[in-house]
């Protein structure tokens, strides 16, 4: 005598496509603190400063190279940028998990980053990263 037990699994489909928009929603969250906490902590001159904390750049699965050209000392007009960058990750970019860049191409950024500021003078991505571990 023959036994058989026919189980229907579930649309592993659909599971698979909420893991991915789960992991994908964790990616953009976290990158997003990163960027809020680096946009933060950027000096701003007090004379018509603000272009080294707007010159941040999220981006999707490759760096921006662009260089900002207006300051913006309350980095609001960065972080709205950001936050649209992040909104137009495509249903590949999150399939395969495609990293989220944040850069500043301005020439002077990584003499800030190495202590160059008094307002910032631990840099500023070392310290955010590091309220990230």
């Amino acid at each position: 005598m023959e036994f058989t037990i026919a189980v229907k699994l579930p649309d592993l489909t659909l599971l698979t496509d909420e893991v991915v928009n789960r992991v994908d929603q964790v990616m953009r969250k976290t990158a997003l603190d990163i960027f809020a906490g680096i946009n933060a902590m950027s000096p701003v001159r007090q004379i018509a400063g603000g272009l080294f904390r707007g010159s941040w750049l999220l981006s999707n699965a490759a760096p921006d190279s662009r260089i900002a050209t207006a300051p913006d000392p309350s980095g609001a007009s960065a972080m709205t940028a950001g936050v649209a960058a992040l909104a137009g990750r495509t249903v590949q970019q999150k399939q395969t998990f495609a990293p989220i860049f944040i850069v500043n191409n301005l020439p002077y950024a990584q003499r800030l980053e190495e202590g160059y500021s008094k307002q910032a003078k631990d840099g500023v991505v070392g310290p955010t990263i590091a309220r990230f571990r």
